[in-house]
């Protein structure tokens, strides 16, 4: 559970943002508390909506460039899904994808019935084309316009996807170009609006931008020496945290590599299609253990 606080009460009466529904949603709230003192750690349900996506990410199986049959989940599937979260108590829902705001007029009527039916914790995640094309005259505006219309949701936070510390990599990962430029320009926008957007790190190789030393690792080219294999991916994780503390973020996620497809040793299937057998994210198992350490 993570527990930091921030100075957003201004912010989010300026934009209308609920008082009381922000103090219930205090990660340190009462009722919090003893959910994790009884060992009982607060639910959390992950909806994916949609597979369909707009980025050539490598890394994930539902990029545009992998032929697939597409689809969508029904408004009424999604409202039963949801109608059953709060009937169990979930306190986290988390709408993902594929890129959920392909669908977005759907997505923030989602969000905001999930918040009136009382879920306190209520997220989404894009992987930032809305932030590519900041040097148009009309980019401000449209970010505010966005950031109206989170608000009006009632939604706690957002994630942006964000693959390496190098920009020109992540945005040739992604497919996005100028999109780094564009989620710099536009966080300061969302503070004004008490929304704090997460950078949502998915673990490769390209953690820190290009690496000699984990291309080697990857190809069997250099022994793996599980010290030194640690030393230098803090370094590069170190360099990351640091990219994205200069963007503005305030909060980071951290994804597991999803390669479970490539390896022989194990008979998971896995129910989220964002899977991959590219070596960038075929971590074996001594470098899995140094990663999460």
């Amino acid at each position: 559970m993570n527990l930091y606080i921030k100075d957003e009460t201004d912010s989010r009466r300026k934009h209308g943002r609920n008082d009381l529904t922000e103090k219930n949603k205090s990660p340190l709230s009462l009722k919090n508390i003893v959910y994790a003192l009884s060992g009982r750690l607060p639910g959390q349900l992950v909806i994916q909506l949609t597979d369909n996506c707009n980025a050539t990410c490598p890394q994930c199986g539902m990029n545009k460039k992998n032929r697939f049959p597409r689809s969508v989940l029904s408004e009424n599937a999604v409202f039963k899904i949801i109608d059953h979260a709060a009937r169990s108590n979930f306190k986290s829902l988390s709408f993902t994808g594929g890129e959920p705001f392909l669908n977005s007029d759907q997505l923030m009527k989602y969000i905001r019935y999930a918040n009136q039916k009382g879920i306190p914790y209520v997220r989404t995640g894009t992987n930032g084309f809305l932030f590519m094309n900041s040097s148009r005259s009309d980019f401000k505006d449209r970010i505010k316009a966005l950031a109206e219309r989170l608000v009006s949701t009632g939604i706690y936070t957002f994630w942006i996807s964000i693959d390496s510390a190098d920009p020109e990599m992540h945005e040739q990962m992604r497919g996005l170009k100028g999109v780094i430029a564009g989620i710099e320009k536009a966080l300061p926008i969302f503070y004004e609006y008490g929304i704090y957007p997460a950078a949502n790190l998915g673990i490769t190789r390209n953690i820190g931008g290009k690496s000699d030393y984990l291309e080697k690792i990857a190809l069997g080219r250099k022994p793996f020496i599980t010290e030194e294999y640690y030393y230098i991916v803090q370094k590069l994780i170190e360099r990351f945290y640091s990219f994205v503390i200069n963007l503005g973020f305030t909060t980071v996620n951290a994804c597991y590599p999803m390669d479970i497809q490539s390896h022989s040793y194990t008979d998971l299937n896995p129910v989220y299609y964002a899977t991959s057998k590219e070596h960038l994210v075929s971590f074996r198992r001594e470098e899995k253990a140094a990663l999460y350490r």
